[in-house]
């Protein structure tokens, strides 16, 4: 009786011996990680211009929208800048005006000049007849000459006004290059005075806001960030031997250390090309006689989906990450 006691105890042993081997040899249907991360979509909030901040309107943590105004720069600079590029776009008009003017006077010198000379031809005529008459000496007809010089020399200095004063001219005064670039100036100067009121580019909560009335700001200094809403993910960090049959399109739950007993779903959006110490500052490096092998870990980035309006997660906060791989 003892012998096949302990005969039936050996093959329940060995039976349940095998069964375990089998299963930990059998595929599994879910990768499962603790080393997991949150992250979200993230935009840093910078002035495009410089000044000082003269009003705040949203509080730190606080929830915006698209649009929504978030702080006021000192706009009275940027005020005098536009009416002084006002004033310089009426100069450059006035110029511009002055221009078509010139090629009308200088179309008219020409034209007097042209009068001239045909009254030189006629006297020069004149004196060249009765020189040859003997009526006169024979001085008139080469002062006569003389100034019929004069005045072909002249009209090709007033015909050479006239060319230049066209080319500096334009029948569209807006079109003139030196409006134009007073206009380009102007259009400049009310950005920046636009610039002076900073709004939400997009949807999201405000976060290491440390602004406060008075503060100088510099153009493009990151002030505080805004991360969106819509826009977490997971970072699981699998070991390199559980990567096998995870790959993209997989869905995933997700419950963080600091929310429990909430779970998210989610779905595999990419798999790093490379394991988190690749791409360290200081990668190790392998190559020497004490050289241990560890078991590295690879990224796998995990998108959250069917997140509620107004969800708010902490970032970098830790997460349980489930995968079914099947």
């Amino acid at each position: 009786m003892k012998r096949l006691t302990k005969l039936i105890l050996f093959v329940v042993v060995g039976a349940a011996a095998l069964a375990g081997f089998a299963w930990t040899q059998m595929p599994r249907e879910t990768r499962s990680t603790q080393n997991a991360y949150v992250g979200a979509d993230s935009i840093p909030v910078a002035t495009q211009i410089a000044g000082r901040v003269t009003q705040v309107h949203i509080k730190p943590n606080a929830s915006v929208a698209s649009g929504q105004p978030l702080l006021d720069l000192d706009d009275r600079p940027y005020r005098v800048a536009i009416e002084r590029t006002q004033a310089k776009l009426a100069q450059a008009r006035l110029q511009a005006r002055e221009s078509l003017a010139e090629v009308t006077a200088a179309e008219a010198e020409a034209k007097r000049i042209e009068h001239l000379i045909s009254q030189s031809r006629t006297r020069l005529a004149r004196a060249t007849n009765l020189a040859q008459q003997g009526f006169v000496s024979s001085q008139g007809a080469e002062d006569a000459q003389a100034q019929l010089s004069i005045d072909l020399a002249s009209l090709d200095a007033a015909r050479a006004r006239v060319i230049r004063a066209r080319t500096e001219a334009y029948p569209d005064v807006d079109k003139h290059p030196g409006v134009l670039a007073a206009m380009a100036e102007l259009r400049q100067a009310e950005l920046d005075l636009d610039y002076t009121r900073v709004k939400a580019p997009a949807p999201g909560r405000a976060t290491n806001l440390r602004l406060t009335v008075g503060t100088q700001v510099q153009a493009n200094a990151p002030l505080f960030m805004l991360v969106s809403e819509q826009g977490y993910w997971v970072d699981a960090n699998f070991k390199e031997g559980e990567l096998p049959g995870i790959a993209p399109g997989q869905l995933a739950e997700v419950e963080l250390d600091a929310m429990p007993g909430t779970l998210f779903k989610g779905v595999v959006e990419s798999i790093s090309p490379g394991t988190g110490a690749a791409f360290a500052l200081l990668p190790p490096q392998n190559a020497t006689g004490n050289w241990v092998k560890t078991a590295q870990r690879v990224p796998v980035r995990i998108r959250l989906t069917g997140l509620a309006p107004g969800t708010g997660l902490p970032i970098g906060a830790s997460a349980n990450v489930t995968v079914h791989v099947r």
